[in-house]
């Protein structure tokens, strides 16, 4: 059996995630990815078998680079701390890698992503459910559902994070700060302070 080229794998994964940007999950034809990889149109075969094992394989990979890099180091910190924590990686990863936040976000909407991924897809917010229920339970943030929680936070930093690529928004510390705390804001008790 033929060994992994690295280099041809990081360029398959980097063109399919370039290119999404461009044409959208629907418009990527494993022939496309070759050309933008500078690769040959049966090189990707060797490593995946069809363009759903392709966006698979890309996507796993890129769930492993956001908050999930951070969680292990943050569980033992106060609440505040950890949702702050969250929120400026999650933010921070989506300015500096726009294309693949796009991925993510087309790929999670499509019907080719494997139970498996789907998996993956929840527990990247079920570590996020997991510290609001905690901090409801403590009586620092409101007994809001999360699924509330959780668009209004998003939602908000995945505007931001347009206009950062954009740049209309400059997100310096301060910016980040003001926009993590008016989330915070949103869903604290204020009488708890």
């Amino acid at each position: 059996m033929r060994t992994k080229d690295e280099n041809k794998l990081f360029a398959i994964f980097d063109a399919t995630v370039s290119l999404t940007a461009k044409v959208g999950i629907a418009g990527l034809k494993m022939s496309l990815i070759a050309k933008e990889a500078d690769i040959a149109a049966g090189t990707i075969y060797l490593y995946y078998k069809n363009k759903q094992d392709l966006l698979n394989a890309v996507y796993a990979n890129l769930k492993s680079e956001g908050i999930f890099s951070v969680i292990g180091r943050i569980e033992h910190l106060p609440i505040q701390v950890q949702l702050f924590r969250l929120w400026e990686v999650a933010f921070e990863y989506h300015v500096a890698n726009n294309n693949k936040s796009i991925f993510i976000e087309q790929f999670e909407l499509s019907p080719m992503i494997s139970p498996e991924n789907k998996i993956l897809e929840e527990d990247s917010i079920s570590y996020l459910q997991k510290t609001l229920e905690e901090a409801k339970k403590k009586g620092i943030v409101k007994p809001i559902d999360n699924h509330i929680i959780i668009s209004l936070i998003l939602g908000f930093m995945k505007h931001l994070v347009v206009q950062a690529t954009k740049d209309v928004l400059d997100t310096n510390e301060e910016v980040k700060l003001l926009c993590y705390s008016m989330c915070w804001d949103a869903i604290r008790i204020i009488n708890n302070e």
